[in-house]
């Protein structure tokens, strides 16, 4: 790599880390970056991924079908609480959702006639995972 081009990038992070850690200092938060073995509070979790739960139309969606990544959640199940069990790796909640049918993948039914007919979701992502519920349901 270009000595320049390194120099470059480590006083691009430096000041990352310095407007990040600014901006921990002024709100008060105790939200730490993303790094391995770091768990976020629940509180904290939900409320991020409740944010970023959205509406998709599914063309948004297909591809996401296509590579056998996206998961339907069901019946009365709230997104925000499968998105957060899976974030969290609480593996006992999504097998008893899986088992109970709350969480599964749409059957070629469903994908066909969403092709037919589309319809509107709410999805979030939970990498590698899309989740998303019909807006009607």
């Amino acid at each position: 790599m270009n000595r320049c081009v390194f120099a470059l990038r480590c006083v691009q992070s430096r000041r990352a880390g310095r407007a990040w850690e600014r901006s921990v200092w002024e709100s008060g938060s105790r939200a730490w970056p993303a790094v391995s073995g770091y768990v976020a509070p629940i509180d904290d979790l939900r409320q991020k991924l409740e944010a970023e739960i959205l509406p998709a139309s599914w063309a948004t969606l297909t591809p996401h079908a296509e590579r056998n990544a996206l998961f339907l959640v069901t019946g009365e199940t709230p997104l925000a609480d499968v998105a957060v069990a899976l974030a969290r790796d609480d593996s006992a909640a999504v097998e008893g959702w899986v088992a109970g049918g709350s969480l599964r993948r749409p059957t070629l039914e469903e994908l066909e006639a969403w092709k037919t007919s589309p319809i509107t979701f709410y999805a979030v992502i939970v990498a590698p995972f899309v989740l998303c519920k019909p807006v009607d349901a």
